[in-house]
């Protein structure tokens, strides 16, 4: 019986392990190339009630942003109203200038080329905030040229 019980507890130990390591890993995915033109994804999910949420680019990146479109969630996930998205470099800079602010909760919201900024050879960091609470989503995908 004290077997059994250790083989719980280690049990458990590890499972809380693997899902702090889940939550710990957040990566953007390169989906697509279709000429000049990249695709970047960013699914983000809350996985506590401050609001905030962020990721890092996996691999450096040089190019015109052309394009964002940014995803709310579905259903309960739905995150608040007006949050918050900046997409930085290596440098601190926002690459969207600010237009990421008060993204709509209830539908995919669009801004195009015009107002978008450059990368040039760095990683970046996307940063959610004002995002609502524990479970909360949406998805980002960033164009590059």
């Amino acid at each position: 019986m004290r077997v059994v019980k250790y083989l719980f507890l280690i049990l458990g130990i590890l499972c809380f392990a693997v899902i702090a390591l889940a939550q710990s890993t957040k990566t953007t995915t390169e989906i697509f190339t279709v000429g000049t033109v990249r695709m970047i994804r960013y699914n983000w999910h809350l996985y506590n009630s401050s609001g905030v949420d962020s990721c890092i680019s996996t691999k450096a990146i040089s190019g015109k942003v052309v394009g964002l479109v940014t995803v709310p969630g579905e259903g309960s996930s739905i995150p608040s109203d007006n949050w918050d998205l900046e997409i930085k470099d290596e440098n601190g800079i926002d690459i969207l200038w600010g237009l990421g602010a008060n993204r709509d909760s209830a539908a995919t919201a669009y801004i195009i080329a015009d107002s978008l900024g450059y990368i040039v050879q760095s990683k970046l960091v996307f940063l959610i905030t004002n995002g609502g609470a524990y479970g909360d989503s949406g998805a980002i995908y960033l164009y590059i040229q």
